[in-house]
């Protein structure tokens, strides 16, 4: 990413936080390709459309702690890389959960003993 566009981004981003909302959709189409070829890299271009738009709906709610500190392009792969953990702990943790096969638990292990 050239410095020219960095600055562009930078002001872009100043302007949405401001209540432009022509800046945010031009920040959107600008980085809208990468972010899902990012997405479609992993899982595939019909898994990833919600990350996408998981990705930018943080871009938004976090613009008012965004310090400048690193590029927007940074912080929005930040962003894709925290939502793409996030989908494979889901993931994990719903195939945990209806994994569960009742003919492999004997009746000794559910059973109560008495007291």
């Amino acid at each position: 990413m050239s410095t020219e566009q960095q600055v562009a981004d930078e002001e872009l981003l100043k302007a949405w936080r401001g209540g432009d909302q022509r800046a945010g959709s031009a920040l959107f189409a600008r980085h809208h390709p990468s972010v899902a070829r990012f997405f479609a890299s992993k899982l595939g271009y019909e898994e990833s459309d919600d990350l996408v738009q998981e990705t930018f709906l943080g871009l938004r709610e976090g613009l008012d702690r965004f310090r400048g500190e690193a590029s927007v392009r940074t912080l929005l792969f930040a962003i894709a890389r925290n939502q793409l953990n996030y989908y494979f702990r889901k993931l994990t943790r719903d195939r945990k959960r209806f994994d569960y096969d009742p003919t492999q638990t004997s009746i000794a292990a559910i059973a109560t003993t008495p007291t």
